[in-house]
């Protein structure tokens, strides 16, 4: 038997109201309010879907409100702390792309792409081999990208470089719709005023 869960009549006059502040809610998660925000379990589901997927290292990053700067909010490399300074303007690189087209983004040899932005990379001294990206939704609208990065060895030894596989993409997809879903729960149990059992 399929489980079947009906709109309430009795809600429907507070839909938009709700809606509304749903939106206004979201707008309050940013640089400054994030890790305050966001659920330990929602980092570390993202966290494993990193390792998973054999990424070095992978980022949270949100827009800020004008929509034209992605901000690093979370980062689980070993030079977190520099790259959380900086920014990604929204009409550069792969991680503005995912974010203005909001479709999910993998490439292997991505040095090879013009489209990639390497300042980032340059900045903390590293050279980008493979990368994930997928849009961060919650609160009703894409609000970020998820990435994770496979780093170039600089030994050249002849050897295959690591790469991401569908298989990669889908496992970090999946753990961004996870954290989407935890995200908007976390909003509309403050908003509603429940208490996490």
């Amino acid at each position: 038997m399929r489980f079947k869960l009906l709109p309430d009549a009795t809600f429907a006059a507070h839909v938009r109201s709700l809606d509304s502040r749903i939106l206004d809610a979201g707008d309050l998660v940013n640089a400054e309010t994030f890790l305050d925000f966001a659920d330990k379990a929602a980092i570390a589901v993202l966290e494993r879907s990193f390792r998973a997927a054999g990424a070095d290292e992978g980022t949270i990053w949100l827009a800020d409100r004008t929509e034209e700067i992605l901000i690093p909010v979370f980062n689980s490399g070993p030079q977190a702390e520099e790259i959380l300074k900086r920014r990604q303007p929204v009409d550069r690189g792969i991680i503005g792309m995912v974010f203005s087209i909001q479709q999910a983004f993998c490439e292997n040899e991505i040095s090879r792409n013009p489209a990639q932005d390497r300042t980032i990379g340059e900045v903390v001294g590293f050279e980008i081999e493979s990368m994930i990206a997928v849009p961060l939704n919650f609160a009703r609208e894409c609000r970020g990208v998820v990435s994770c990065v496979i780093r170039a060895h600089s030994d050249k030894t002849g050897s295959e470089p690591r790469r991401f596989t569908g298989e990669s993409l889908r496992e970090v997809s999946l753990a961004t719709y996870v954290v989407s879903s935890l995200f908007d729960y976390t909003l509309l149990a403050g908003i509603l005023g429940w208490e996490r059992s």
